[in-house]
């Protein structure tokens, strides 16, 4: 890389330039696009206790053809992480692969509608992370109140389209 700098009569700065783009962006990286992060609840996804493409609920396959328009229409795209979430009832195991079920049928959901394979993680992370702690066994008051935790979240790293 050469970096010229003109000098006036005066031997003042006149200006400065790099002889290529690429080196002067080397030297002053562009600023990254923060990673965008959607949580979809996952009962307005799926049934309760379901993780199929079958088991989608219309308002959930609405939300993800919305949002699969807009990831297609207004990013360019670095990657996309789907992470499954579910609430504390039933086992860890079982938490564990409902959560990487719902996960793997967003990502094919998503490919379906246009998105590369190849740009789509899926995680499933059982309950290990939730968002509201409630007290007491499993009532339906109880799975009412952990309905937050039982989520689908998508991160889209990637630049927006201008």
């Amino acid at each position: 890389c050469q970096y010229q700098v003109h000098f006036d009569e005066h031997n003042k700065t006149k200006g400065t330039y790099w002889n290529t783009r690429e080196c002067a962006q080397f030297v002053n990286p562009a600023q990254k696009q923060p990673t965008h992060t959607i949580s979809l609840g996952a009962d307005g996804l799926f049934a309760f206790g379901k993780s199929s493409l079958n088991d989608l609920q219309p308002e959930g396959r609405t939300k993800l053809e919305r949002l699969s328009q807009q990831i297609r229409e207004g990013y360019n795209l670095e990657s996309i992480a789907v992470t499954g979430h579910t609430d504390r009832i039933g086992s860890a195991a079982s938490n564990l692969a409902l959560s990487q079920a719902r996960a793997d049928t967003v990502k094919s959901y998503l490919v379906s509608q246009g998105i590369s394979a190849q740009l789509i993680t899926a995680t499933g992370l059982g309950s290990s992370q939730p968002v509201v702690t409630c007290n007491g066994s499993k009532s339906p008051t109880v799975i009412a109140c952990l309905q937050q935790n039982r989520r689908v979240e998508i991160s889209i790293k990637g630049s927006v389209k201008q």
